[in-house]
This record gives C-alpha cells, structure tokens and sequence, in this order.
C-alpha cells in the first residue's frame, strides 16, 4: 500500500468518522506456525463502536474514496469482522 493511501486516506479516518475508535495498520510479523497466514503485506484493523458505526464507515464517501484511490495496490482483500466479548 502506497504511503499516500496510509497518511491522506487511512489514518485520519481516527476521529473524524465518528464510529472508528481505533485504527492500526500492521504488517505481517514472519512467524513461522503452520496456522499463521503470512501470505498478505498490510493489515488494517479498525475497532468501531459498534454495528451502526461499522455500517456508516462502509458506505462513508472517505472509505469510498480509500477503496476507489487504493485498490491498484491491492491482489486481493480478506475481511473478518470480529465481535468481542466487550462489544
């Protein structure tokens, strides 16, 4: 993912679309255990408030717009959304 994509178009999605309580951007780690996928080169992880917060984010003209600039440097997307035992 290009750095325009992580400081123009990711990062400031913090705060400003309402629901996003937290948002990290990672890379995969290289640990070698036959369970763990290291086949992927950015991870994005966004905590919402909650299910209404996660539904507005993906119809938000900011993510659209992430999804329409970005998308070139992308081979595939793989999404699990997670609910936790807080949420």
């Amino acid at each position: 993912m290009s750095n325009h994509c992580l400081r123009v178009l990711v990062i400031p999605a913090v705060g400003v679309l309402g629901g996003v309580l937290r948002l990290t951007v990672g890379f995969p780690a290289g640990t070698e255990r036959g369970v763990v996928d290291n086949s992927y080169g950015v991870a994005l992880l966004v905590e919402f408030a909650d299910a209404a917060a996660h539904d507005v984010y993906q119809e938000h003209p900011d993510h659209l717009r992430f999804i329409e600039e970005c998308s070139q440097f992308w081979s595939r997307v793989q999404v699990y959304d997670a609910v936790t035992s807080a949420g």
